[in-house]
């Protein structure tokens, strides 16, 4: 049986074709693939670069290096070389120049202060006073800039309290028998007077004015009693008696009189403070003794004055 026979004429003619194809695909394939590198690249590139590069370095680098630099080196800086000042109290001499402003020019203080820091027991005491200094634009040392120091502190123990008047001194006064409360506390100390060395203006007292006299120191800031113990050594007195007044530092403190017969005489007297430490005493008679009354006298040995006070 013819097997063409039966087949379409359109199946063979697409077997036709596809057979076709396939034979034509695989020559071409060949052919693209075949290094015969007739690859006529045509090197001749015509790479005409042409490298005149005409630069032209020709820079006309005429910067002209006459720059002209006329400095002019008289740079007219006008150097005045005239002092401040050669003399005064704020002239340095020797650079001739104005002391600073905080040159002090002035020894003297031109103003103080005192006070005390606390009234309290071991209350401190301080001072501070003020000086001329100089302007810094000036050789006259003068009153235009005036300073205060820093304060000057003492320092009071507890046995001290400090005393201040404000203008002249300030300083930490001694309490011999303690302090409390901002007070020193009362203590008691006794001297012999009259005694040996003291000034007897005469033996016999009995005119007015007629005195004995004597200094003494004591460890009492100020007193503000007295107990005296008067030894009379002598007395005649009859018809009169001789008044004295007992003085203390100028002040008349008391008075008392001795009558005909009396060898002692013992008084308390309470009074303003007095202060001390140092006291001068006295016993000066008042009045005069009526004529033929008779006198006494005061014995230097025995006689004593106790003291109560701070």
């Amino acid at each position: 049986m013819n097997i063409f026979r039966t087949v379409s004429p359109i199946f063979l003619f697409c077997l036709i074709s596809v057979l076709w194809l396939t034979t034509g695909c695989a020559t071409t394939e060949i052919a693209s693939s075949n290094p015969a590198s007739d690859s006529d690249t045509d090197s001749d590139s015509d790479s005409d670069t042409d490298s005149d590069t005409d630069t032209d370095s020709d820079t006309d680098s005429d910067t002209d290096s006459d720059t002209d630099s006329d400095t002019d080196s008289d740079s007219d800086t006008d150097t005045d070389t005239t002092p401040d000042c050669v003399d005064g109290g704020c002239c340095d001499t020797d650079a001739q120049e104005f002391e600073p402003d905080t040159f002090q020019c002035g020894s003297t203080a031109v103003a103080s202060e005192y006070e005390c820091v606390s009234t309290a027991c071991a209350g401190d005491s301080r001072e501070r006073h003020q000086h001329q200094y100089c302007t810094g634009a000036s050789s006259s040392c003068d009153m235009t800039n005036l300073m205060w120091e820093v304060w000057i502190v003492t320092d009071c123990t507890t046995d001290q309290l400090c005393e201040t008047d404000g203008s002249t001194y300030s300083q930490c006064t001694d309490c011999p028998g303690g302090c409390s409360g901002g007070s020193c506390l009362s203590t008691q100390e006794t001297v012999n007077f009259p005694a040996a060395g003291d000034y007897f203006s005469t033996t016999y007292m009995y005119q007015a004015g007629d005195y004995v006299e004597g200094s003494r120191t004591t460890s009492l800031v100020s007193v503000t009693e007295a107990d005296i113990h008067l030894v009379i050594s002598y007395n005649s007195l009859t018809c009169d008696t001789q008044d004295v007044n007992f003085i203390v530092n100028g002040t008349t403190v008391g008075s008392f009189s001795i009558a005909g017969g009396q060898y002692t005489i013992d008084q308390n007297y309470s009074f303003g403070s007095i202060s001390g430490p140092g006291y001068t005493l006295r016993y000066q008679t008042i009045s005069t003794v009526a004529g033929g009354c008779g006198s006494a006298t005061y014995s230097s040995t025995g006689s004593t004055v106790t003291f109560t006070g701070s």
